[in-house]
């Protein structure tokens, strides 16, 4: 029988407490991913051909991200489905059409991308299952989905504002909100340049004090225009709390966060050199160039009797 030396305890509390620790850490960091979501009121019966249709639309949109697309649009039209596309193998029945879209944020990257996608969608279907439509958040990603057209719509409801416990004294706080506010302006008028369907997504950092930087972050989804975007990042800066060392504010168009530390890739992405152009596959249309567009394909693919439009960008 092997004999137990009392000197190995300390070294098997340390090895525990250092798995646990890390098992913390890791959950923590993991769980800060998902920010809120919100379910419409409306609801359809469990087991219908909405819900299968949905779920399979879901389901293409993970499998759409596994693709290197940071922005991906679906809508399901007309009555049935069923497609042996390569890329997009779905088989639904739709008598209510489904309108979805998944938007990455521009710093993430592709496997980043793909994982949030795969939570969102899945977290989603959970929380809003019998639910016509719904949005949900994530730090690296959005999903939404809906029996009514979005698509090239400014929509700032529903909203959801990200709680902060840290509080700025008194005697910070006019100056460091004036600093803030005048730093994220600036940033959504950079961030929503360029044309309909253009990456639109910028980050910047200021320096409020020697010892104090704030990273800032303003994105919108691709459809919208630079005059819509730029409304709607004014919008999300217009309902930050006043007083808070950090923030985010999340609407269904666009998003805008500030926090005190990196908490997206430090890229200078409003002077980041676009990528150079891809060449689009066989049969398919490549977008229009714009000075901050990344590239693009959209694919049109009908499927008798439904129609699968599809926008999608890849990530640089």
């Amino acid at each position: 029988m092997a004999s137990f030396s009392p000197f190995c305890l300390p070294l098997i509390v340390i090895l525990s407490m250092f798995c646990v620790l890390n098992f913390t850490a890791y959950a923590s960091a993991n769980s800060r991913s998902y920010v809120s979501h919100v379910c419409a009121n409306t609801t359809f019966p469990q087991n219908s051909s909405y819900q299968s249709s949905l779920n399979s639309v879901l389901s293409s949109l993970s499998l759409y991200a596994t693709r290197n697309f940071e922005f991906y649009s679906l809508s399901s039209l007309n009555s049935s489905l069923s497609s042996s596309d390569a890329i997009n193998k779905i088989q639904v029945s739709v008598k209510i059409p489904i309108y979805s879209i998944y938007l990455c944020r521009g710093d993430v990257s592709a496997e980043e991308c793909q994982e949030c996608v795969a939570a969102a969608s899945k977290e989603v279907a959970n929380k809003c299952s019998n639910k016509m439509a719904a949005v949900i958040w994530y730090q690296e990603c959005m999903i939404r989905y809906s029996n009514k057209p979005f698509y090239s719509t400014m929509d700032v409801e529903p909203a959801f504002t990200l709680p902060s416990t840290q509080n700025i004294s008194e005697q910070q706080q006019l100056s460091f909100s004036s600093t803030v506010n005048a730093t994220l302006i600036t940033l959504a008028s950079q961030a929503s340049e360029g044309p309909a369907d253009s990456k639109k997504f910028g980050t910047t950092q200021v320096n409020f004090s020697a010892f104090q930087t704030v990273y800032n972050l303003a994105q919108c989804t691709p459809d919208l225009t630079t005059a819509d975007c730029n409304r709607c990042l004014q919008v999300a800066i217009k309902s930050f709390p006043s007083g808070r060392l950090e923030a985010g504010v999340f609407l269904p168009s666009c998003f805008v966060s500030y926090e005190l530390y990196p908490f997206y890739r430090l890229i200078d992405s409003a002077r980041a050199l676009p990528p150079p152009p891809l060449s689009p596959p066989p049969g398919s249309a490549a977008g229009p160039k714009g000075k901050s567009q990344i590239p693009t394909v959209t694919i049109l693919a009908t499927v008798a009797p439904i129609a699968v439009s599809v926008v999608l960008f890849f990530h640089g």
